[in-house]
């Protein structure tokens, strides 16, 4: 049966071992909202699309390799 680790808002590092580690388990993927955003929250408006772009699109492509199991 497939299943899938949620980051339940742990630091990105930590989440992305997780992954690794349930990936290597048998897990079928991934859910991520705040190990990916949560950081842009405290930026102003101004930086957010800057912080989005530079910190979290870097982040989802770690998770996508770790789903991959690269």
């Amino acid at each position: 049966m497939p299943w899938a680790v949620l980051s339940a808002g742990v630091d990105h590092s930590t989440f992305i071992e997780q992954v690794r580690i349930a990936v290597a388990n048998g897990a079928a993927g991934a859910m991520a909202g705040r190990s990916l955003w949560k950081d842009s929250l405290a930026m102003t408006n101004e930086g957010r699309e800057a912080g989005l772009t530079g910190k979290s699109q870097p982040r989802l492509a770690e998770l996508r390799e770790a789903v991959l199991g690269r």
